[in-house]
């Protein structure tokens, strides 16, 4: 893998790892018992991230439209790159 994705990777498994850690996402996980329990860790982490979505503009100076893009992008080419390598 090309080291600019293992370090984004990296990145990501860190702010996940300290998201999922701290006290606020503790207390919307247990706001979701009974059978929901099981998948609370997944329904937060959407909610959450469809807040950063709703609010994206407040977080970041970049369009949300055009950071999409640029991920799909890099994902595309990724792609593209392993299929080569494993060809």
């Amino acid at each position: 893998a090309d080291p600019v994705w293992r370090a984004a990777v990296r990145e990501h498994r860190a702010i996940d790892a300290w998201t999922d850690a701290h006290p606020v996402v503790a207390l919307s996980r247990a706001r979701l018992a009974g059978p929901l329990r099981r998948y609370a860790g997944i329904v937060v982490d959407v909610a959450y991230d469809h807040c950063l979505a709703r609010d994206w503009a407040r977080w970041s100076a970049q369009p949300l439209a055009v950071f999409i893009e640029a991920v799909h992008a890099a994902l595309r080419a990724d792609i593209i790159g392993c299929r080569r390598a494993c060809a």
